[in-house]
C-alpha cells in the first residue's frame, strides 16, 4: 500500500508576498510546493542517490528552463533534506 502524508505549513509573508508551502512525503521521496501566486508554475525534480560518488541531479519537468535561481533553490532543498 502506498503511504501518503501531506503536511501544510501556515502561510508566511516573505518580502511582502504571501507564500504558501505544501510538503508531501511519499515512499522514498518528498514533494515540496512553494507558491506566491496560488498555483503551480515551474516543476523541478531534484534527486540525490545514495551512492557516495554520484552528484545530485536537477531537472526542469515543466515550465521555465532558463532560470538559474530555480535550480539554485532545488540544490539548496536537496542538500537540507538529506
Amino acid at each position: 500500500m502506498l503511504s501518503f502524508m501531506c503536511r501544510t505549513s501556515p502561510s508566511r509573508w516573505i518580502y511582502g508576498n504571501k507564500t504558501d508551502i505544501v510538503i508531501s512525503k511519499y515512499e522514498g521521496s518528498f514533494m515540496v510546493m512553494v507558491t506566491q501566486i496560488g498555483c503551480m508554475g515551474t516543476i523541478l525534480a531534484a534527486r540525490k542517490d545514495e551512492s557516495v560518488f554520484s552528484d545530485p541531479t536537477y531537472n526542469v519537468l515543466f515550465g521555465k528552463r532558463d532560470e538559474p535561481l530555480l535550480l539554485a533553490c532545488a540544490r539548496q532543498l536537496i542538500e537540507h533534506i538529506r
